[in-house]
C-alpha cells in the first residue's frame, strides 16, 4: 500500500510493488480465504476473470499475443486485496498508520500536479530545471489521459473528505488536503481532458449523495449543465484547432478526433464475434483491418483500444464479459450504497466519475486499474470478526461478531459522516472500511 501510495501518479513500475506482495501473500495465506463470504460484486469480478480465461481458450489461436490474458490480474488483485488489505488491517494498521499512508498520497498527487500544470503552463520542467516546446496539456508524471482520469476519481475522494471528514488526532492535516485538492483541480484544468472534466463534473453531487440529498440536487443544477455545455460544445463546435492550451482545449471540437469512428469498430468487432470476443487486449489487433473492411475513415494512428470501457470489453471478451463487468458494477454500487459510512460517501461519487469517464477513456488498465481495483478491495473490506480455531478472521457477510479491539473501533467512529464517536454496526450488510 505504501508502493500505491506514492507511485500511481508517479511510476507504473512503483506500483507494481503492491501486486507483486499481493501476489506474494496469497501465496502464503491463501488457505485462510473464506471464498464463500465474499460480496456478490467479488463474485461477479471472478466471472469476468474466467470470462477472460475462456474467451482467451477458445481464441487462441487466432490471438496475436495471447499473453495480454495477464491483463485479467487487475481485477483478480481486486478480490484478492478484500482478503489480504482486510487481515492487513486488523493486524498492522492502526489509524495513525492509515492516515500517514493517506498524506503520503496526497503529497505524490500534489507533486504530480503542480509538475505537470508548470510544465504545460510555464514551458519548465521542474526535474531537469529546462525550458523547452513542452506540450500545451499537463500530463503529470505520465501520459495525458491516464493522469487526467485517474486525478478526475481522485478530486472527488478529495472533495468528500473536504466535506465530510472532522479533524481527528489520529494525523489528519486538513491543509494538505486542501493543497491536493487544489493542486489537483489545476491538474485536471491544465490537462484539457474534456471526458475527465466532465466525469468530474458528473460525480461531484454524489458526493452529497448518502447524507445530503438537497446538496446533492443543488450541486446537480450546478454541475450537470456544465457538463452538458461542454459534451454539446465539442459536437457542435468544427472549426478549433486540435491541440490547444487549457482552457480553450476543453471544447475544442470532434472534426480531428477519431472516438466515434473508434466507436464504431469496436461495434463492428462485437458484431463479428458476439459471445466472447477476439480475447483480451485484442480489440487493438483488429482495428486496423476493421477499418479497412468497412471504409471508417480516420486521420490519425490506429487506436490501442476502444477509448470506452464498456466497448473494450465487449469487443475483447464478447457480451458475456460485457453482462459479467455490467453485473460487478451494479452490485459494487448497490453495496456501497447501503453503507452509511465516510468511505461510502468517498467511494460511490468515485465509481460515478470511473462510470463516466470511462465513456471516453478505457480506464482498466496501468494506473487507473490499480486505483480502481484497490477502492474495490477497501470498499469491500468487512471489520466484523469472528474467532475460528483460536484465530480471528474477517467475516465478509451479515451476522453477528465480536466485539472489535478498541483502535478498530477508533477508525469506525472517525468515519462515522457525524464524526461523533459512534461505531458503525458490524451486523449490517458488508459494513467496512
Amino acid at each position: 500500500m505504501l508502493a500505491l501510495a506514492c507511485g500511481v501518479f508517479v511510476s507504473i513500475a512503483v506500483c507494481s510493488i503492491y501486486h507483486i506482495c499481493l501476489v506474494g501473500a496469497a501465496l502464503l495465506t491463501w488457505r485462510s480465504f473464506r471464498w464463500k463470504e465474499l460480496p456478490l460484486s467479488a463474485k461477479w469480478l471472478l466471472m469476468f476473470v474466467m470470462v477472460g480465461i475462456l474467451s482467451t481458450t477458445v481464441n487462441a489461436a487466432a490471438m496475436d499475443d495471447p499473453a495480454r490474458l495477464l491483463k485479467i490480474k487487475y481485477p483478480l488483485f481486486g478480490v484478492l486485496g478484500i482478503f489480504l488489505m482486510g487481515s492487513a488491517y486488523k493486524r498492522f494498521l492502526t489509524p495513525c498508520r492509515i492516515e500517514v499512508l493517506l498524506n503520503l498520497f496526497r503529497i505524490s498527487i500534489t507533486v504530480a500536479s503542480v509538475y505537470g500544470a508548470v510544465k504545460a503552463l510555464a514551458k519548465f520542467d521542474l526535474l531537469t530545471f529546462s525550458m523547452g516546446g513542452f506540450p500545451d496539456r499537463s500530463s503529470g508524471f505520465t501520459g495525458v489521459m491516464r493522469y487526467s482520469h485517474g486525478l478526475q476519481m481522485v478530486l472527488v475522494v478529495l472533495s468528500a473528505l473536504l466535506i465530510h471528514r472532522r479533524p481527528s488526532p489520529q494525523g489528519f492535516h486538513r491543509g494538505l488536503l486542501l493543497v491536493a485538492f487544489v493542486a489537483s483541480l489545476i491538474g485536471l484544468w491544465a490537462s484539457g481532458t474534456r471526458g475527465a472534466i466532465v466525469g468530474f463534473l458528473c460525480a461531484v453531487p454524489f458526493v452529497f449523495f448518502l447524507s445530503h440529498r438537497r446538496h446533492f440536487w443543488l450541486s446537480s443544477v450546478v454541475c450537470w449543465p456544465l457538463a452538458i455545455l461542454i459534451v454539446a460544445g465539442n459536437y457542435l463546435r468544427s472549426d478549433a484547432p486540435q491541440t490547444p492550451a487549457a482552457p480553450a482545449a476543453i471544447i475544442r471540437g470532434m472534426s480531428g478526433d477519431d472516438r466515434l469512428h473508434i466507436f464504431a469498430a469496436a461495434l463492428y468487432a462485437v458484431k463479428e464475434r458476439p459471445l466472447l470476443g477476439f480475447g483480451p487486449g485484442q480489440f487493438k489487433n483488429q482495428v486496423a483491418r476493421l477499418r479497412s473492411q468497412y471504409h471508417l475513415d480516420w486521420k490519425g494512428r490506429p487506436s490501442s483500444h476502444a477509448h470506452n470501457i464498456f466497448l473494450e470489453t465487449a469487443a475483447n471478451l464478447g457480451m458475456i464479459g460485457l453482462a459479467a463487468l455490467i453485473a460487478w458494477l451494479v452490485c459494487w454500487v448497490r453495496e456501497v450504497w447501503s453503507r452509511k459510512d465516510l468511505l461510502a460517501q468517498c467511494v460511490l461519487p468515485f465509481i460515478c466519475a470511473f462510470i463516466v469517464g470511462g465513456q471516453s477513456e478505457y480506464l482498466l488498465d496501468a494506473n487507473n486499474a490499480f486505483m480502481v481495483f484497490f477502492a474495490f478491495s477497501l470498499s469491500s473490506i468487512s471489520l466484523s470478526r469472528k474467532p475460528e480455531d483460536a484465530n480471528e478472521h474477517h467475516s465478509f457477510q451479515d451476522g453477528a461478531s465480536t466485539p472489535l479491539r478498541p483502535k478498530i473501533q477508533v477508525a469506525v467512529a472517525e468515519l462515522s459522516p457525524h464524526g461523533h464517536g459512534r461505531a458503525f454496526n458490524a451486523s449490517a450488510p458488508h459494513t467496512a472500511i
